[in-house]
Formats: C-alpha cells, structure tokens, sequence
C-alpha cells in the first residue's frame, strides 16, 4: 500500500485528537474518516489511513483524566483514538491483535 509518512505525520499534527468519526481495522490497515460534524471544520484530508504493522505501544489511556482512550505511537508519534463507553475496550482488543510489535501490559 502506497502512502507517505510525512503527510500522515502531518494529518496527525494538524488535526490532533479527533473525536468524531470511524476507525475501521484490519490485518493490513487502518483507516479514520472523520464524521461529517468534525470534517466541516478541517481542511484538507478528511482520512488518516496507514499500515497497522506501523502502529506499536498500543494501550489504554486517559484524556484529562476522565474520558478512556485508546493511545499507540505511530512513526514514533503518539497516536489517540476516543471512543464511546465500552468501545475503547473493544478497539484496544482489535489493534492489540492485529498490530505488529505491540506491547501490552
């Protein structure tokens, strides 16, 4: 799959953590479109997708404390995904399967 690490690096610092939208997962991939809510108030790109072998450090997190997220480093820059209730759980279960070279608790 062709991509370029300099513009996903880029996508990741200029939208930062995003909280509205789809993460679909597999053995090969990862993708996140942004909802339509969040994609109105960005420009560019609405879709970070990147090779799940690249994602490393996979784990529960927090977000100011409170909210649960789903943290990893990709490219050796953090990578948060947030989402609802019971369903960080589910995702962290799905990248800590399918990702190479993850490290868990």
């Amino acid at each position: 799959m062709p991509f370029s690490t300099g513009e996903i690096l880029n996508a990741v610092g200029r939208v930062g953590n995003w909280v509205g939208g789809n993460v679909t997962v597999s053995k090969d991939v990862v993708v996140f479109e942004m909802n339509a809510v969040n994609a109105k108030l960005q420009s560019g790109d609405k879709t970070l997708m990147f090779p799940t072998a690249m994602m490393s450090d996979v784990q529960m997190g927090k977000m100011f404390g409170l909210a649960n997220t789903v943290d990893s480093r990709f490219l050796e820059s953090p990578l948060r995904f947030r989402c609802w209730g019971k369903t960080n759980h589910q995702l962290l279960d799905v990248l800590r399967n399918v990702a190479g070279g993850t490290d868990q608790p």
